[in-house]
This record gives C-alpha cells, sequence and structure tokens, in this order.
C-alpha cells in the first residue's frame, strides 16, 4: 500500500487516454450554438463511437473516439470536477474557432460529463489528411501558408506539422485539426 502511494505521489496522476461514452443525452452539455451540431445529434453520434488513438505516443493526454463521418477529440488534462472550468474552456475554444477561421465550420465543441468530471470535447467531420490526399496535397501547400498567415495576422501560431492539417473531401479545401495556438511573440 505504501509503495502505491509513493509512486502515485512522485509520478503524478495520468488521466486515461479514453473517451468515456455518456450514459444519456443529459451528459452532454452544448455552452454556446457552434459548429453543425446540437446536444441532441451529438448523443446519438457520440455514444456509437469507438476508441480510436492515431497516435501510438503514451505520454499525450490527447483521447480521441471516432464514428463514421465525425472524430471527437479532448485534451483529457481538460477534465475538471466542477462543470463552469469545462464549460469556459469549450466557450473559449468556441470564440477562438469563430475569430480565427481556421477549423472547420461544422467543428462543434460541448462538455461531456464523465461520471464525477467533465472534460472539454469537439466534434469535427472526419478529414483527410494530406499524405492521403494524393496528388491533391500538392496544391494543399499553398492552403497551409493561407492559413498560417491568416492565424499569423491575428497574433497566433499554429503548429505546422502536416498531420495538423486537413481536407474536407466535398470542396478540398484544408482547414486546421489541431486544437493548439499560440500567440506570436513579437
Amino acid at each position: 500500500m505504501m509503495q502505491s502511494r509513493l509512486t502515485r505521489e512522485t509520478l503524478g496522476h495520468r488521466p486515461s487516454r479514453r473517451l468515456r461514452l455518456p450514459r444519456d443525452a443529459a451528459a452532454i452539455m452544448v455552452p454556446h450554438p457552434n459548429g453543425a451540431l446540437t446536444a441532441d445529434q451529438i448523443f446519438p453520434l457520440f455514444s456509437a463511437a469507438r476508441d480510436w488513438r492515431p497516435a501510438p505516443d503514451p505520454r499525450t493526454p490527447m483521447a480521441f473516439a471516432t464514428t463514421p463521418g465525425w472524430v471527437f477529440k479532448s485534451n483529457l488534462a481538460w477534465r475538471y470536477a466542477d462543470a463552469a472550468r469545462a464549460i469556459a474552456v469549450a466557450s473559449r475554444m468556441i470564440d477562438a474557432c469563430a475569430r480565427l477561421g481556421i477549423w472547420h465550420p461544422a467543428k462543434t465543441w460541448f462538455v461531456l460529463n464523465d461520471r464525477r468530471r467533465f472534460v472539454a470535447v469537439s466534434a469535427t467531420p472526419r478529414l483527410v489528411l494530406p499524405s492521403d490526399a494524393g496528388v491533391r496535397r500538392l496544391y494543399g501547400w499553398r492552403q497551409q501558408l493561407r492559413l498560417i498567415s491568416h492565424a499569423a495576422e491575428r497574433g497566433w501560431r499554429l503548429d505546422v506539422r502536416p498531420c495538423n492539417f486537413g481536407f474536407d473531401a466535398h470542396d478540398w479545401r484544408l482547414y486546421y485539426l489541431d486544437d493548439e495556438v499560440r500567440p506570436v511573440r513579437r
């Protein structure tokens, strides 16, 4: 028993890398209308989702779940005991989505009541990574530079790794996938 306490104290608590499925529709809160989905639409989609881990990095607190046409993503370090803090994170991301315009317009932020904790989660339509886009990836560079420039004009820097961008297969427009943006240092 003493060993487990020392381990927990020295290593710290790592959140589970899984998004738990909602118990019922009341477990999903959309703080402000945003994106393409309502709480009533999110519940059946998310209830049918399966765990998905695109990156085998055990250090990341990111959790993913997928359902046909949608990817759910959350930074599990953003789990809170009270709903207000998770709602504040989701609201901040909703505001960033509206201001920057670099994410897919259907991207929807919501708060999931994960038993005794609340976590901010995003739902994004499944996009095509440039590495899977064939010849179309060649003109993605110009679109990527435009997104980077657009964000920089508004004072933000993007993580420019190719895996952080994706094409909408309907119109082959490129969008930013990662949730992380950093202020530009001046």
